[in-house]
């Protein structure tokens, strides 16, 4: 009977154990713990530095001083630098298994992922994540909702606001091609004096070497004369078609 309390007593806290430590990523999905995925062109130009080859060529598994000690799950073993990870089973039994070059353990996924993809030095803290939910009826991962936005897609979002608000805020202040042009002409208007002219200029905005147009107004009652372009005195020609 004793045992069996104490069976009960130890599956207790190992299940409070398991919870309290996933509750750590509670609210975060797998892409909110990934790093950061690269595009096309990142990969092309890592492939060509000098850290292309920064990864384990494990021919075989090595042996290191990884244990399970009561843990069940698939472990990444950081001192193999993530190219070999752990399966331990409930029984406590370890099986080893080794990725191929180029790519390691992902503690957060449980597969082996590209090596830059995957940052070994922090495995650790990730135990739990997934291996919380093995043995369970718990999904492995959980679904995020429909309006899930990944860290990247937050970023660039964010930026694309950032853009539109400094676009706003430039339109704000008009340039040079939209200020509102003066107008075309500005006409100056002199008092007309008792008995005489009006004389009304039309000055062009933009035309420093155009003469001013001048418009005469005469009073009613005087001869109005003027010339035409070839120069003949329009009364003249009045006078002329009279006779």
């Amino acid at each position: 009977m004793k045992c069996l309390v104490l069976l009960a007593l130890v599956g207790f806290a190992a299940a409070q154990t398991g919870g309290n430590n996933n509750n750590r990523f509670q609210g975060q999905f797998v892409w909110d713990l990934l790093k950061p995925a690269l595009t096309a062109g990142e990969v092309e130009i890592l492939l060509a530095s000098r850290d292309a080859n920064n990864y384990p060529t494990y021919n075989g598994i090595p042996q290191t001083s990884f244990a399970c000690n009561g843990r069940v799950g698939f472990y990444a073993d950081v001192d193999a630098q993530c190219q070999v990870f752990h399966r331990c089973d409930i029984n406590g039994n370890m099986t080893s298994y080794l990725c191929v070059n180029s790519t390691i353990f992902n503690q957060i996924t449980l597969i082996c992922d590209a090596w830059y993809n995957v940052d070994c030095a922090n495995s650790p803290q990730y135990e739990s994540y997934a291996n919380s939910r093995l043995y369970t009826d718990l999904p492995l991962f959980d679904t995020p909702p429909a309006d899930y936005l990944t860290p990247a897609q937050r970023a660039q979002q964010a930026a694309d606001q950032q853009a539109v608000g400094g676009a706003g805020s430039q339109a704000g202040q008009p340039t040079a091609q939209q200020r509102p042009q003066a107008s075309a002409s500005r006409i100056q208007a002199r008092p007309r004096p008792a008995g005489g002219q009006l004389r009304v200029n039309t000055l062009p905005a933009r035309a420093p070497n155009v003469r001013s147009a001048e418009i005469v107004v005469q009073p009613a009652g005087q001869a109005q004369a003027g010339r035409t372009q070839d120069g003949v005195d329009q009364s003249q020609t009045q006078d002329q078609t009279q006779q």
